[in-house]
């Protein structure tokens, strides 16, 4: 949404001859640009070039609005910048979206009348309301206020942004806000890295030609080109190859690449999010990851702390993941206990406990009881879908994604359709949760597969148009 109304504001300028519009934020960063190219580096306003600094340097420092032209002042008495005085810059004027973020626009073509000022105002103050907007949105990525500002800016841009954090502290979700906010027209789509042996690495990510190695039996796309328009989330990118990291480097500056066995260069429109629960730096050091790969997907960066340093969080994930309980309710005693264990976890413990709760405890008010699904959140065995010694690679991911709390959709339809599941084996995956639970019914089949109760259509029609039948 940002980035369109960012666009869109482009748009509405040109009409009243602006030569730049930049929106920058109180850190020194500049979010998006749009008019006259910047010099420098573009990221920051100490080092790039080809605005009013004075400006700039005024509307930081007092907070407020700031307006100068030529041989007159009408908000900020000064006389124009020697940026502005070179460049012929006619006017200038720098407006508070908000205490973090700041818009600037300049023309070289007319002095800004009164009337062109509080039509500006008025554009950036119904840009200022649509962020608050979306500040005020419940999504488990926008919680806290400095993840939430973090997501709302780098939502407005293309480049990489590196989400880092212990295993099960919502990396995903962070991603999918961002690629939601960007409102990309391609869809928001998730490599896990560490779940592909290396020789079948370069395959997934770029795609092959028919006969390019044993086995490629027919043409095959790569993540990277059905990604194209949308988003592509990295997770666990430490885990990479050390001698494929060249090649997604190229990528990540280019975004350009080649199928294994094409001659014939590609090139894809994709936003790449990367996560890990590994120190990259320190990787970096111990030569397992290339310092030139880190600095290029660490453009932008957000860490996310442990749900234990965050308990303010738990009241939120009760209410967001209280579909899973089977219409039981929570006592007080229960949310007290919630809120003080130290979930080790993170949020993907978070959604154990609730399943379990949902399929184990048979009071319609949950109390202390709680606590035995707490207990038992290290143990395998009480995976809800249980693992087979001679499970296929396949069905092992499939089965941990669903255990973890990745949805139906995600987990087990996309592989299927791009044949990486058989019928058989969504069957199988079914019967065992059948069995676990002991009951064909489909709702409760449904919470162990991630779905919401208004999706039994959804997932019924599914099985009948791929004939995939569960006696």
């Amino acid at each position: 949404m940002l980035r369109i109304m960012s666009e869109k504001l482009w748009s509405l300028m040109k009409k009243k001859d602006i030569s730049l519009v930049m929106i920058f934020d109180n850190e020194g960063k500049i979010l998006w640009s749009r008019g006259r190219k910047l010099g420098g580096n573009k990221r920051d306003l100490k080092t790039s070039y080809g605005f009013s600094k004075t400006a700039v340097r005024e509307t930081l420092n007092a907070k407020k609005e700031v307006y100068m032209e030529r041989g007159s002042y009408m908000i900020y008495e000064d006389i124009l910048s020697g940026t502005a005085i070179t460049m012929g810059l006619k006017s200038i004027l720098t407006l508070p979206v908000s205490e973090r973020m700041f818009v600037y626009f300049d023309s070289k073509n007319k002095v800004f009348t009164k009337d062109d000022i509080e039509y500006l105002r008025g554009m950036v103050e119904i840009f200022g309301c649509a962020i608050e907007v979306l500040k005020k949105r419940e999504a488990p990525a926008q919680f806290f206020n400095d993840i939430r500002e973090k997501v709302i800016k780098y939502a407005m841009e293309n480049e990489s942004v590196l989400i880092t954090g212990e295993t099960g502290v919502g990396k995903s979700l962070v991603a999918r806000e961002i690629h939601r906010l960007s409102e990309r027209k391609g869809e928001f789509i998730e490599f896990n890295c560490a779940s592909l042996p290396p020789e079948l690495f370069e395959s997934e990510l770029f795609g092959h030609k028919k006969g390019a190695f044993t086995g490629a039996i027919r043409d095959k796309k790569g993540i990277i080109e059905i990604a194209n328009g949308g988003t592509l989330f990295f997770d666990e990118v430490a885990e990479i190859p050390l001698k494929l990291q060249t090649k997604l480097l190229r990528f990540v500056e280019t975004k350009r690449y080649r199928r294994i066995g094409d001659e014939k260069e590609y090139e894809s429109d994709v936003r790449m999010i990367f996560a890990t629960n590994k120190d990259l730096k320190k990787e970096v050091e111990n030569k397992n990851f290339r310092e030139d790969l880190y600095y290029r997907i660490s453009t932008f960066i957000i860490h996310l702390p442990p749900l234990r340093k965050r308990k303010e969080m738990i009241d939120y994930l009760i209410k967001y993941y209280s579909f899973l309980l089977n219409g039981k309710e929570l006592s007080k005693e229960a949310v007290e206990i919630l809120r003080n264990h130290k979930w080790k976890g993170n949020i993907r413990e978070f959604i154990q406990v609730f399943k379990r709760a949902g399929v184990e405890l048979n009071n319609k008010v949950i109390g202390k009881e709680i606590i035995c699904c707490l207990s038992n959140h290290l143990n395998e065995e009480t995976n809800l879908i249980p693992l087979k010694e001679n499970d296929s690679r396949r069905i092992t991911k499939a089965i941990n994604d669903l255990n973890a709390g990745m949805s139906f959709w995600i987990a087990v339809k996309k592989p299927f359709m791009e044949r990486e599941l058989t019928k058989d084996d969504v069957k199988d995956i079914i019967i065992r949760i059948m069995n676990r639970l002991d009951s064909k019914k489909i709702r409760d089949i449904m919470r162990i597969l991630n779905l919401e109760s208004g999706e039994h259509k959804k997932l019924l029609d599914f099985f009948n148009n791929h004939g995939i039948k569960i006696k």
